[in-house]
């Protein structure tokens, strides 16, 4: 895969630039400045955005407002051509909430976005995982190296694992096993643990012991049930065995009343006069007449339970209220959160500011620094010393010229002289001499022609030099202006930013920046507070719509037994419940009145019988009373029965009353018994009840059982899988490294190990001894991690050639391993995208490669 444009549409400092790349080595050179780590990072960002890594909500990066258009603040976007097989055309606008990324056939100019990965998070496409096959954090840690940083970090780790396994695998990189990993972890932390009571898992299993310990109890008090209805059961038995004993001894006493017609008629007359005391007694109780010991057990239990319900009834009136209060304070204290509003990206545009706001001081500085104060001042100081030259030189030109001119002269007048003295001897022997001075004026004059035609050259190239340097000087003047001005305009820039935020320095604007991120942290904070609190309050609405429910079924079974109680008090006649509770203590005693009545009226009947004097009697006392049936047929003892008979008749009644009075005894224990039962029915669930309940939980907690012992097993598989792969790729990696170490350093370390957390050691073959990379000097170690990096991406990536994109990596290296490195990287099948500002790697690269495409962003 080789990119093959850069289209910086509005990027950093980039406006509509067009930059062409080529196969092979790509040599981007650039001054500090110029935007090599821009063009850098635009690489990076059309392949994967800038986005925060491993979070549920998409957030942009600091490298976002690092590189947002100085200019155009309303375009963040570019274009980048690649080739994969064919051309393709990524467009991606990095804008926030705008932002989307889509992939073209360049030759058709099909839309085939949907052939990619798509991020659920961040919702855009992944154009590197088809073309690169690296997520982000193994592009950073691999193909692409930057200045000092060499050595891989923590991240990559986990990332190279889980590369290596997925292509030594699945040989696919859209499957994560850390991702899986870390699913099942957040799945079994969703389940939790025993010890979380807290948890799903430990809420289940606590229900599970509640409802265990509910159902102890439950059965305890079931078997106390039972254990009682044996009881009242017993007690109906014994007082049928005393109603028999009751009659039989009535059949003696009535046998012995006939033995004595007196003495019965005594007995007779004792009779009548205790049945009508009774009568004239129970007149007081004649309310109870139309009322059955049942109903009154009934409403004893009712009454007890009512007690019993109006204290769980206000007790859950007060738990509502205490919930609604809750409420109520939630929901102010989230109007409250709520109230306070504040704009989410403030920050953001604070902090691009004062990043702007120090580019410009880094452009004045560099403004400022163009022109030196000792270069205008050596300049001057050399243009006055040619001018000195030039002075002296014009001088000793005039001179020459001078001297030229009056040999030239001399020589015309001794060819003049020559012509007109031609016979005077004397004048001939002069002019002798003269011609012997004659040649040497001559020479005199070449020569002084000579060096006056010399003097004149180096005074015309001394001038054109003064005219040279004063134009020089002249334009750094003129520089320094310009560069005066361009700090003015950068100063009024600076201010103009600083006042839209009404600060004073950049120190109060990066407060400023600092405040806002607080304020906006806390804003966040207490967002979602407010939710959380929002959440809380709708469970507790929730909780207050059962305990309604619950209320209103309470407030039902009250109502039902106040109705029922009512209508008691209305068939007694009694306005009060207190009245009504000692009315009803009263009820035995009518009870025992009414069955004594009965007794001594059976008695009588029992003693008039065949007795016509007592039954006439008797008969006209008693019979406005209807309590004697005339025609009554009661049997007599028989002969057996008779002669059965021991003891007096008194001490026959005695035994009777005491009859009697174990009737009354048991009967109130039978209604004790009646109502402690109701009360335990009432008090506890059916077993059938809490098995449902206590089956579902089970039900539940072994589902969930199930899922955790799943989890468990499909995570040690991944783990004991992984640990086989990595172990079988390790030697692949330890051979690609040992052989880009051999060729960088001689062959003086040929054999590198590189453990499973990426760390480096290496075998002196000088010593022959195994030495820690950090015994190395700074610039082997650099070495030994960029070979790392090169090797890891051979290893997890070897099904395609990827570009390798290197800002300033070798700034460690001496030449010699400078060299070896270039050649290596020269020689392999794929594009290398170098940035760079030295000029001794371009020199070194331009002597070793001989196609090499070169960008130049002076």
């Amino acid at each position: 895969m080789n990119i093959r444009r850069l289209m910086i549409k509005s990027f950093g400092k980039f406006q509509n630039t067009t930059i062409e790349l080529k196969d092979g080595l790509n040599l981007i050179v650039g001054e500090n400045e110029s935007g090599k780590s821009t063009i850098h990072q635009f690489i990076e960002g059309m392949f994967y955005g800038f986005y925060k890594p491993n979070i549920k909500t998409k957030k942009t990066s600091e490298t976002y407002d690092k590189y947002f258009p100085w200019e155009n603040a309303t375009d963040y976007s570019g274009v980048m051509i690649i080739e994969d097989g064919r051309e393709l055309r990524i467009e991606r606008n990095f804008m926030k909430n705008r932002d989307s990324v889509q992939i073209f056939d360049e030759v058709t100019g099909e839309n085939i976005s949907e052939r990619y990965p798509y991020d659920s998070v961040t919702k855009t496409y992944q154009p590197a995982l088809n073309h690169l096959g690296l997520n982000l954090a193994a592009y950073q840690n691999t193909i692409s190296i930057t200045q000092m940083k060499s050595k891989t970090t923590e991240e990559l780790i986990g990332e190279i694992k889980d590369n290596i396994i997925n292509l030594g695998d699945t040989k696919r990189v859209d499957v994560s096993v850390n991702n899986i990993l870390k699913t099942l972890s957040e799945r079994k932390a969703a389940i939790g643990t025993e010890r979380s009571k807290k948890s799903n898992y430990g809420k289940t299993k606590e229900t599970i012991e509640y409802i265990e310990s509910e159902k102890v109890d439950t059965l305890k008090i079931w078997e106390e049930i039972k254990q009682l209805k044996l009881t009242e059961n017993k007690l109906a038995q014994d007082i049928h065995d005393l109603e028999k004993k009751k009659k039989h001894i009535e059949k003696k006493m009535i046998f012995l009343k006939k033995q004595d017609s007196e003495e019965s008629y005594q007995k007779v007359h004792q009779i009548r006069e205790e049945i009508n005391a009774h009568k004239l007694d129970i007149q007081k109780y004649y309310a109870f007449e139309n009322i059955s010991k049942e109903e009154v057990n009934d409403i004893i239990i009712k009454m007890n339970n009512r007690e019993f319900y109006k204290k769980a009834f206000e007790e859950e009136q007060e738990k509502i209220s205490d919930m609604i209060q809750k409420k109520i304070s939630i929901e102010n204290e989230v109007d409250q959160i709520d109230s306070i509003i504040i704009e989410i990206g403030t920050s953001e545009k604070i902090s691009r500011d004062v990043y702007r706001y120090e580019e410009f001081e880094n452009s004045k500085k560099y403004a400022g620094q163009t022109i030196e104060p000792e270069n205008v001042e050596q300049l001057k100081n050399e243009t006055g010393k040619i001018k000195g030259k030039v002075s002296r030189t014009k001088a000793m030109y005039t001179l020459s010229l001078f001297i030229t001119v009056l040999l030239g002269l001399i020589k015309l007048f001794e060819t003049i002289g020559s012509i007109r003295i031609k016979d005077n001897s004397v004048l001939f022997g002069i002019l002798t001499t003269g011609k012997n001075l004659s040649f040497v004026t001559l020479i005199g004059i070449l020569l002084m022609l000579v060096v006056t035609l010399l003097l004149w050259s180096s005074t015309k190239n001394k001038k054109i030099e003064l005219r040279d340097l004063e134009n020089k000087t002249k334009q750094l003047l003129e520089s320094e202006s310009d560069s005066i001005k361009r700090v003015k305009d950068i100063e009024e820039r600076q201010q103009l930013l600083l006042s839209n935020y009404e600060c004073e320095n950049v120190d109060g604007l990066k407060l400023l920046r600092d405040k806002t991120i607080r304020e906006e942290l806390l804003y966040e904070e207490n967002y979602m507070k407010a939710r959380q609190l929002e959440e809380e309050k709708e469970v507790l609405e929730r909780r207050i719509n059962q305990e309604n429910e619950k209320l209103k079924e309470q407030q039902r079974i009250i109502d039902d037994d106040t109705d029922r109680i009512g209508k008691l008090m209305k068939k007694l006649g009694i306005s009060s419940m207190e009245v009504l509770k000692s009315t009803l203590d009263q009820f035995d005693t009518y009870k025992e009145i009414e069955q004594e009545i009965k007794n001594k009226e059976y008695l009588f009947a029992q003693m008039t019988e065949g007795k016509s004097y007592l039954s006439i009697e008797s008969a006209e006392e008693v019979d406005n009373d209807g309590l004697i049936e005339s025609e009554q047929d009661l049997s007599l003892l028989t002969e057996d029965e008779a002669v059965d008979v021991d003891g007096s008749y008194d001490e026959l009644e005695e035994h009777l009353k005491k009859l009697n009075d174990e009737i009354v005894y048991e009967n109130k224990e039978i209604s004790r018994i009646i109502t402690s039962i109701a009360e335990k029915e009432n008090r506890v669930r059916s077993s059938s009840q809490i098995d449902e309940e206590l089956s579902k939980n089970y039900e539940e907690f072994d589902k969930m059982t199930f899922k955790l012992n799943t989890y468990n097993i499909i995570e040690d598989a991944i783990r004991h899988i992984s640990r086989n792969i990595q172990d079988n790729f390790a030697p692949r990696l330890n051979e690609k490294i040992s052989k880009v170490i051999s060729i960088a350093t001689d062959y003086k370390y040929t054999d590198v190990k590189v453990s499973a957390n990426m760390e480096i050691s290496v075998v002196d073959n000088e010593l022959n001894k195994l030495v820690r990379i950090d015994d190395l000097s700074a610039g082997t170690i650099d070495l030994m991690y960029f070979a790392l990096r090169l090797s890891i991406a051979e290893v997890v990536n070897s099904c395609q050639a990827v570009p390798i994109i290197l800002d300033d990596s070798f700034v460690q290296y001496d030449e010699r391993r400078l060299i070896k490195m270039l050649e290596y990287l020269s020689k392999l099948n794929r594009q290398i995208i170098l940035f760079t500002c030295h000029k001794r790697e371009s020199k070194v690269i331009k002597r070793i490669v001989e196609d090499l495409h070169v960008v130049n962003l002076y």
